[in-house]
């Protein structure tokens, strides 16, 4: 029988390479794919909202959090259906943005209770089995959304409903399996402070686990003070350190701690066009904020037109937009808040001019999200030289776009301050999603120069092909 010395060594051990594994590697993994969960819903949510099936809750989406969990899971009577699917999407997409903004993954930072707290708020939408059966009403009420719009002639949104709802089971799948991972991992690591701490002050031998978890509370506050105290993982460790199948627990307990890395592909050439496309993909994600953009826009400006105008100069516009094209005619002088050094500069905004813009972005992306479209197409046919210089164009030009439309929305929400007749339809919600698509799509960018730096670099030592093999791999 192995002595409780070299056990105990054993399995401090391997808690530290499963440590090691998980920090630097897993949990950046896991990080990535929490945002890309976000980017996903935020996609499927604007799709429910632009078909009139949800609407936006612009004060419930601002409430604090101080901890990650899942929304109320109480049962909507039907009386009672927008109201609470507007709440609690709300509640939901708040929760995600606690967790991708303020949550730290790391194995220090989220622990059990975290942990539990993040498996209730990713399960709390079952993507992959959204069906009118099933017990949670918020999910019985999506699966009738996802029916509505499936049934609809809008052929385009049904396909990119379809692919988001893919990509985001799949991002889940991943998560749950990281979190599941790093569960065992804590839960070890949190049974082997108690054998060192506690264990020596206890006599398990005469005792049933039930026994040992009431005589160990004591003793757990005086020498673990500020831990959760856990009842089934000590009656675990009661199992494993007195039982007869003791020997086999604590085999199974490093089996379960062992790493087990993936090994990598084996690459005759590499290219890094794969990111490229990734990028400019989180880019035309953008497309259907835009579009809502769009029609808040048109509303304010029509809303900023009719204030205060004669019946002739009504009928004046009335022409123009008939026999002129003038519908969109007018300067606004906005102003514009450098976000890196809070210098205030104003700026002349032609609105033709931006909407036109606009609509071009919208179909330009539209374009490039279907698979099957000849945009979409033509882009994985570009060589990496081709797909970078798009990528900057299109990047620097959303970046200047949006910083007008923040302008923008700010003019028409003071302009329309204290005016009982007019109603400003602000644009927080999507310009905040179209900021998201543009970091998300700088960090694959930068990831793309990073790997290419690597690769010339290698190939300027002389090693050829072999070294673009290894800096694939490395990715």
């Amino acid at each position: 029988m192995e002595a409780n010395g070299d056990w105990l060594e054993r399995l401090q051990d391997a808690i530290n390479k499963k440590g090691d594994f998980l920090e630097n590697h897993e949990l950046p993994r896991l990080k990535k794919q929490v945002a890309l969960y976000q980017t996903y819903f935020e996609n499927i949510f604007n799709i429910l909202v632009r078909k009139s099936l949800v609407q936006e809750d612009p004060y419930n989406y601002e409430k604090s959090s101080t901890e990650v969990g899942a929304p109320s899971r109480e049962e909507i009577r039907e009386v009672d259906k927008n109201d609470q699917m507007r709440q609690r999407l709300a509640a939901f997409r708040a929760q995600l943005e606690y967790l991708n903004t303020y949550y730290q993954f790391s194995l220090g930072f989220l622990d059990l209770k975290r942990i539990r707290g993040m498996l209730d708020l990713i399960n709390y939408i079952p993507w992959n089995s959204l069906t009118g059966s099933h017990s949670h009403s918020v999910s019985v009420i999506l699966a009738d959304y996802f029916r509505r719009i499936n049934m609809g002639t809008d052929a385009m949104t049904t396909k990119l409903l379809r692919d988001m709802t893919s990509q985001i089971t799949h991002t889940m799948q991943f998560i749950l399996a990281v979190l599941k991972d790093v569960t065992a991992f804590q839960r070890e690591r949190y049974k082997l402070q108690f054998r060192k701490s506690v264990l020596p002050q206890l006599d398990l031998s005469a005792m049933s686990p039930d026994q040992a978890v009431k005589a160990a509370k004591p003793a757990f506050a005086r020498a673990m003070p500020g831990a959760a105290f856990y009842p089934e993982l000590l009656r675990e460790v009661a199992e494993e350190e007195g039982s007869p199948q003791s020997e086999g627990l604590k085999e199974a307990i490093l089996q379960k701690l062992a790493v087990v890395e993936d090994k990598p592909k084996k690459k005759t050439k590499t290219s890094h066009k794969s990111i490229l496309i990734q990028a400019v993909r989180l880019l035309a994600a953008s497309g259907f904020q835009l579009e809502d953009v769009i029609s808040k826009l048109t509303d304010n400006h029509e809303t900023m037109m009719s204030r205060k105008v004669g019946p002739l100069k009504k009928l004046a516009r009335w022409l123009r937009e008939i026999f002129g094209g003038g519908r969109f005619e007018q300067v606004y002088e906005v102003e514009m808040v450098n976000s890196q050094t809070s210098a205030r500069t104003y700026v002349k905004i032609d609105f033709a001019e931006l909407m036109n813009e606009l609509q071009n972005k919208v179909k330009l992306f539209s374009a490039i999200s279907r698979e099957d479209s000849v945009a979409s197409r033509q882009l994985r046919a570009a060589s990496e030289e081709k797909i970078y210089g798009f990528l900057n164009r299109n990047l620097s030009s959303l970046q200047t776009v949006h910083r007008q439309l923040m302008g923008l929305n700010d003019h028409f929400k003071k302009a329309f301050q204290g005016d009982r007749n007019a109603r400003h339809r602000g644009m927080r919600v999507e310009l905040a999603a179209i900021k998201n698509s543009i970091v998300k799509c700088n960090q694959k960018k930068h990831e793309y120069v990073a790997a290419k730096e690597e690769r010339e670099q290698l190939a300027k030592l002389g090693v050829g092909e072999k070294a673009e093999q290894a800096a694939g791999e490395s990715l």
